[in-house]
Order: C-alpha cells, then sequence, then structure tokens
C-alpha cells in the first residue's frame, strides 16, 4: 500500500516516520501544451508546453471579438492507496474570476504506482486579456490551478493578401 508521509519526529538520533493512506489521487502532472502524443507502448509526450499566449487579431468593431484558440489540458494522476473510479474536474476561471466552462472526466485507479491521464482538447473563445486559471477538482476536491496568461494585441493594419 502506497502511504503518505503525515509527520517527522526525531527522537535520540532517530528518525520516525508517521505515515497514513492518500485520500484522493496524487497529482503527478498538469498543464496546458499544443498537443499530446500517446505511443503504442503508452508512453505520454507532451508537445510546447505553455502558460503565456500572445493572440494577434484584425477588426474594425469597437469591441473585442471572442477570439477562439485551442490547447490541449494534460491531466496526469497516480493510485497511490486507491482503487475504484473517481471523478476528476476541470474548472477555467476568467480574470475577473468568473466560471466560463466546467468539465468532468471519470478515472479508473487501480491501486499503488498505477495511474490515469487526461488528455482534454480546448477550444475556447477569449474576450480579453489577463491571467485565466484552470483548477482541477478530485471529487470536488481542489488539486491544483494552472495559470495561463492570455495577451490580445488588435492590430491597426489589415493583412495584406495575395
Amino acid at each position: 500500500m502506497s502511504l503518505g508521509i503525515s509527520a517527522l519526529a526525531l527522537d535520540e538520533n532517530r528518525l520516525y516516520l508517521l505515515v497514513m493512506p492518500n485520500t484522493k489521487p496524487l497529482l503527478t502532472a498538469a498543464f496546458l501544451c499544443e498537443q499530446v502524443l500517446v505511443e503504442k507502448d503508452g508512453v505520454v509526450t507532451a508537445v510546447r508546453i505553455v502558460d503565456r499566449l500572445s493572440i494577434d487579431y484584425h477588426t474594425d468593431q469597437p469591441d473585442i471579438p471572442a477570439i477562439p484558440f485551442q490547447l490541449t489540458f494534460l491531466v496526469m494522476v497516480k493510485s497511490g492507496s486507491l482503487k475504484g473510479r473517481w471523478e476528476l474536474s476541470l474548472r477555467i476561471r476568467t480574470p475577473t474570476d468568473k466560471i466560463i466552462d466546467t468539465v468532468k472526466h471519470q478515472v479508473e485507479l487501480k491501486g499503488e504506482e498505477q495511474g490515469a491521464n487526461w488528455i482534454l482538447k480546448l477550444t475556447m473563445p477569449v474576450r480579453g486579456s489577463g491571467l485565466y486559471w484552470f483548477d482541477v477538482y478530485a471529487a470536488e476536491e481542489l488539486l491544483t490551478s494552472v495559470p495561463l496568461r492570455i495577451t490580445l494585441t488588435r492590430l491597426t493594419e489589415k493583412p495584406q493578401r495575395g
């Protein structure tokens, strides 16, 4: 059984570990990237991990249009002492702290070093610059928050064609 360290104690030059089983999946990775490759042997490769995104756009309108972008979100968890089905969820928050989307996914945990990967292809409309947050939950308990800084730049010249 995989156990987590909950306390350390030192007594007469001896180190004692007080351990307890984990109560939620163990997060090994959570990030945004351009794409995720999964090889035949199950090895995962993340391509171009990002935490900043610059988007140039053209418009004659005074308001910023909804500008879609595509990224992939990868969540990797390990079982530890857990076995069974778990619900993971991703909540996306805008710079004004408004939740714009929640996506849920079931994973099967089989104990010890066994784990699960959640590869989520996102297409998200952006209406403004700022710091967006991607919150990862397991059974409604926050595991981590991943930031993405988006910078929108309005270009005054129209692109030339031809």
